[in-house]
């Protein structure tokens, strides 16, 4: 496992030998409702956009929410919530 930090967006790499999961900080959220992560996750050939959202219990702790769904070519940080 390995993790690094970029300049501009925070990356945190965790991988084998062909699976890996990538997650960035928006940094040019478009909305309010855009994702506050985004990344890619690779498992075996398969490719998948993730989209996380800061978030509070009713209880005040925080916790990260999100959704993965099969790649597509568009900027992952367009994907608005459903909730």
């Amino acid at each position: 496992m390995s993790s690094k930090e970029k300049t501009q967006n925070v990356e945190t790499e965790v991988s084998t030998t062909q699976d890996k999961i990538r997650v960035f900080k928006s940094n040019n959220k478009k909305t309010e409702r855009s994702p506050d992560f985004w990344g890619r996750l690779n498992v075996g050939e398969a490719e998948y956009d993730i989209a996380l959202w800061n978030n509070v219990s009713k209880a005040g702790n925080t916790y990260l929410s999100g959704f993965v769904s099969e790649s597509e070519e568009t900027d992952p940080e367009s994907i608005e919530p459903l909730f």
